[in-house]
């Protein structure tokens, strides 16, 4: 019989994930609980790449803000071509991975992918005086990096260019959600970021459901805090390295060495 298991990520982003698991052997059922849609106003975006020349360091945490980052550049400039002219640090593999594909050099990716890791090993850090940095990215998350690199003396210029949702069809998704965990009896639920989780946890109580026995896959230490603080009790599996292809072991890892699917 093949393991269920529940995947929430933006649509846009689930086909990678969702080929793997499927290549493991798992049966996945896509339930996104986050939609990401691009700022409506992109002006001061515009503004920063026209003047990227005034920045020593572009920060991009998701393959979200540099999708958008590289759109704008092309329209702006028709080419890639200024952001090999700029320090580039990114938080995550898949983003480094996503700009190499694109011929721009990444100059500084943390060991492991947190914001924690990222401000410590950041170059030069704590010593940042007068370091211009740009930082585009979403309009909801911690402001650990902006708050840490600023108090080191770097003047961040953090920019909202994209958002991350609920969905809209709120009450569609409470009767999926109701089938998926009470009919399917699906118990492993991947929860990738702490709005993930809390737009899962929205959901979950909109729908009235109280089960015990369902098993949390997430990544990082600050993803898997954010499901404890909803989800007091419950089982969370996480690797230690956090990346997708380890989570996807450390589920198999966890099916079997328990025995409860």
């Amino acid at each position: 019989m093949q393991n269920k298991i529940l995947i929430t990520r933006d649509a846009k982003q689930n086909i990678d994930f969702k080929f793997k698991l499927e290549n493991k052997g798992f049966l996945v059922y896509e339930f996104p609980v986050i939609e990401v849609k691009e700022s409506a106003n992109l002006d001061n975006l515009n503004e920063a790449l026209a003047n990227l020349i005034d920045y020593d360091w572009l920060i991009l945490a998701s393959v979200n803000a540099a999708s958008i980052i590289c759109a704008q550049c092309i329209s702006l400039t028709g080419s890639l071509t200024i952001l090999n002219n700029i320090k580039i640090a990114t938080i995550g593999a898949k983003t480094r991975d996503f700009l190499l594909e694109k011929n721009i050099k990444v100059t500084f990716v943390p060991q492991n992918f947190v914001a924690e890791n990222f401000v410590s090993g950041f170059p030069d850090y704590p010593n940042l005086n007068n370091l211009n940095i740009l930082f585009p990215r979403a309009s909801l998350g911690r402001d650990y990096i902006t708050k840490k690199l600023t108090l080191a003396g770097a003047k961040v210029n953090e920019i909202h260019i994209y958002e991350s949702n609920l969905p809209g069809n709120i009450e569609q998704k409470i009767c999926l959600l109701q089938k998926f965990l009470l009919d399917e009896k699906i118990k492993i639920i991947t929860l990738l970021s702490s709005q993930t989780v809390i737009n899962f946890h929205y959901i979950y109580t909109m729908a009235n459901l109280s089960l015990s026995n369902l098993i949390f896959a997430c990544i990082g230490p600050q993803t898997r805090q954010t499901v404890l603080d909803n989800f007091p009790g419950f089982c969370v599996i996480q690797p230690e390295t956090y990346t997708t292809d380890c989570l996807i072991d450390e589920i198999e890892k966890y099916i079997n060495t328990t025995n409860q699917l």
